[in-house]
């Protein structure tokens, strides 16, 4: 987990004079101690939801400043983002996701011997459960909703 390693990587950037870098763990450091004292549990999958918080709060920042013709505001924003990221693991992309839970859906009603017609809402959350199995992203939900929609309201 990177709450246990923050502080690590803090001193490196303070010994090699990385300003920018220092600043943005700071920034991650505070964010990761509001979860910790926050009384719920701290699990890797809280520290990636708080991390990608970081990234959605900077990505909506960047825009604002962008429209409000602050480039230098947005370039410092975007700086911090690309730090942020580098924290975050590889996630896979929204079609990944789609794809396999497409095969969940299939390998569901051949196990259940369910037909498209047989199909709804009601089994979502078994589906879900065995695509978070495999991936446990902070988008997992509303990419399963959207693809089992689809497969019940064609």
């Amino acid at each position: 987990m990177l709450k246990e390693n923050i502080n690590n990587l803090i001193a490196e950037a303070m010994k090699t004079h990385q300003s920018d870098r220092l600043e943005t763990l700071r920034l991650i450091k505070n964010q990761l101690l509001v979860l910790e004292k926050s009384g719920h549990p701290y699990t890797e999958e809280s520290e990636l939801k708080t991390l990608m918080k970081m990234v959605s709060s900077h990505e909506d920042s960047i825009k604002q400043f962008e429209d409000a013709k602050r480039q230098d505001l947005a370039d410092k924003e975007r700086l911090e983002l690309n730090i942020i990221k580098e924290y975050i693991p590889e996630q896979p992309s929204d079609e990944d996701i789609e794809k396999y839970t497409n095969e969940v859906i299939e390998q569901y009603m051949v196990n259940n011997s369910l037909s498209n017609d047989d199909l709804g809402m009601r089994h979502m959350k078994p589906i879900m459960e065995l695509v978070k199995a495999k991936y446990n992203t902070p988008n997992v939900g509303k990419i399963v909703s959207n693809v089992l929609k689809n497969k019940i309201f064609k």
